[in-house]
């Protein structure tokens, strides 16, 4: 048997809360992630967005999680360089395993931005969108010869 919910209705004309978008970028590497930052810049630009990289600290079972063999501060001075003209986060989570550390940080209204060199071979980035994608979120993966491509033509069109 099924149940029937009553539907509350609402003002018509009242504005919805309209909430930013928020660009999530998994850190792989510093050189991946800035290619990243910058894709989020020309994707974001007119919107209300905000990005924060998510690193993962996977911390084995022997040791306790409050206490990882990298240290936290390590972590964020390696994060450090990053940059961005858009509001930015450095998230960096400890967990057992990596996806389900990462799939935490998503909420509503949140899509994963990864950028990956283009090979003939599976690239980690591309693995780990797949298993992103496997695990219910969003993800927009773009190869970084295609982000060039963008930059020198959003440039031309800003030069005229």
């Amino acid at each position: 048997m099924h149940r029937i919910e009553p539907v509350r209705s609402c003002a018509v004309g009242a504005p919805a809360a309209v909430r930013p978008l928020e660009v999530i970028i998994p850190f792989t590497t510093v050189k991946m992630s800035q290619a990243a930052l910058r894709y989020a810049e020309q994707l974001c630009s007119g919107v209300q967005a905000s990005v924060r990289v998510v690193k993962v600290v996977v911390v084995p079972f022997p040791l306790d999680l409050e206490k990882p063999a990298v240290p936290p501060r390590f972590v964020a001075q390696q994060l450090s360089s990053l940059r961005c003209n858009l509001p930015l986060t450095i998230d960096i989570r400890l967990g057992r395993e990596r996806i389900p550390a990462l799939t935490s940080a998503f909420a509503a209204n949140t899509i994963a931005l990864m950028v990956t060199p283009k090979r003939w071979w599976t690239t980690k980035e591309e693995r780990l969108a797949k298993k992103l994608k496997r695990a219910g979120r969003d993800v927009l993966l773009t190869y970084m010869e295609e982000t060039k491509e963008i930059t020198d033509v959003l440039e031309r069109v800003a030069s005229r």
